[in-house]
């Protein structure tokens, strides 16, 4: 197994991305990159990263100040509504991450598996089905879309996590649940229904 881990440098006015600060305690057990907040390096960087590294997994990290645990993201949509500008000042509304392609992608990581080892360690965690509509979104998206270009037998399985705000779980924990969930990347996925995590 060869995973590419990576998270974002802080954006929105913060000094800090708890995503990067996790990508730190990750180097040496995975390829880790920091990425920019930019729509715009982000569609540039996702293919070479995959194309140089040919990784069998990739699980991109980022903030949601909203999230109150691990939040395992199914669905990248082609869409870009940008809330604020990104850290290169560009604010895309109404736009598609690539024009035209699918409305939507989903993870091809086993994200119920995953989700159900992250609550095993006590760490709260939840399943979202949509990425938004920021930069998370579009790199998840990004790399789903260029994934899916790789052949069949070598086609990286990808996937996107959403960390809270330090506030609401801290940053060991975080780790920790991080962990659980990449321990269960090449795991058979699990099926329950959404309704149990209400």
């Amino acid at each position: 197994m060869k995973t590419l881990v990576t998270g974002f440098e802080p954006f929105g006015g913060s000094d800090r991305n708890p995503s990067a600060e996790l990508i730190t305690r990750l180097e040496g057990e995975a390829i880790t990159v920091v990425l920019p907040v930019e729509f715009e390096a982000v569609r540039k960087v996702v293919p070479d990263l995959l194309a140089e590294h040919r990784p069998t997994h990739v699980v991109c990290l980022g903030l949601s100040g909203c999230a109150t645990g691990l939040t395992l993201e199914r669905v990248a949509i082609n869409l870009i509504d940008a809330r604020i500008p990104d850290n290169a000042g560009d604010q895309p509304v109404d736009r598609p991450v690539i024009p035209g392609a699918p409305a939507a992608r989903f993870s091809t990581l086993p994200v119920k598996a995953m989700l159900r080892a992250v609550q095993a360690t006590g760490i709260p965690g939840e399943l979202s089905l949509s990425a938004g509509s920021y930069v998370c979104n579009a790199l998840l998206y990004h790399v789903l879309h260029a994934a899916a270009a790789f052949p069949r037998d070598i086609r990286p399985r990808c996937g996107f996590i959403h960390v809270p705000l330090e506030d609401a779980v801290d940053l060991d924990s975080q780790e920790r649940g991080l962990r659980a969930a990449m321990a269960h990347l090449d795991v058979s996925e699990i099926h329950f229904a959404d309704g149990e995590l209400c």
